[in-house]
This record gives structure tokens, C-alpha cells and sequence, in this order.
């Protein structure tokens, strides 16, 4: 797993996304939940966000009449994969003829498509 990490790093990332279609699948993996939260104070000031944080130069005057900056800046995400969507109607949805069992640890991500970024993260190893 550690080997796949490294090789997803940077341009073989990308070079998957694009190879990336759609096609459908049955796909049979574990229930899970999965939360994560990340302060994103020190990629934002990578990026050349940093007066937000400045408590002398922060621009905030239509949140507050009072001088305000931000400490931090938080992104929190929560979701839960399980077998709800197996029914439609009290009825089960057709399958495609194509399988596809997740039955050893895996990684998954969210992509935003339109802004070609990763939102969420992760791995699954079973516990």
C-alpha cells in the first residue's frame, strides 16, 4: 500500500484521474465510516492567504464593525458507505453482469471533478 501511495504522489495522480471513465459496476465492499478534519490555515498561507490571519491586516469590516481575523480555518467531512442504496423501492436495483468485491484494504477519494482536486481522502485496512 505504501508503494501505491508513492506512486499516486504528484503526476501519477494525475495520469489515473485522466484515464479515469465511467462504467457500471457492481461493486461489493465493507460497510464503513470515515471522518476527517484538517486545519487549513497552513495551506491557505502556502498559497499566499495570509492577511486573513494578520490581526492587523485582516480586511473583515462587512462580517464585523469590529477589527477581526481568523485563528484557523477548518474543513471537517463525515460520511458512511453502507448497504442502503441495494434498495430502490423495496425492490433490488439491476446489476450490471460486471463485479467488482473489495475483500483486502483499499484507498478511495473523493474528486471534484469540475475543480480536479481531491476533497477527501483515505484508506480502508479493515479496522
Amino acid at each position: 500500500m505504501t508503494q501505491l501511495v508513492k506512486h499516486l504522489e504528484g503526476p501519477g495522480f494525475n495520469l489515473l484521474v485522466d484515464e479515469m471513465f465511467a462504467k457500471a459496476v457492481d461493486v461489493s465492499l465493507p460497510k464503513f465510516t470515515a471522518s476527517q478534519q484538517m486545519d487549513c490555515k497552513e495551506v491557505l498561507e502556502a498559497v499566499g492567504i495570509k492577511r486573513l490571519f494578520d490581526n492587523c491586516e485582516a480586511q473583515l469590516k462587512r462580517l464585523s464593525p469590529e477589527f477581526v481575523h481568523l485563528d484557523h480555518v477548518y474543513h471537517a467531512t463525515h460520511f458512511e458507505v453502507d448497504e442502503s442504496h441495494v434498495l430502490e423501492n423495496g425492490h433490488m436495483v439491476q446489476t450490471s453482469g460486471r463485479a467488482f468485491v473489495v475483500d483486502r484494504p483499499f484507498l478511495y477519494f473523493v474528486w471534484h471533478k469540475a475543480m480536479r482536486v481531491v476533497t477527501v481522502l483515505g484508506q480502508f485496512t479493515g479496522s
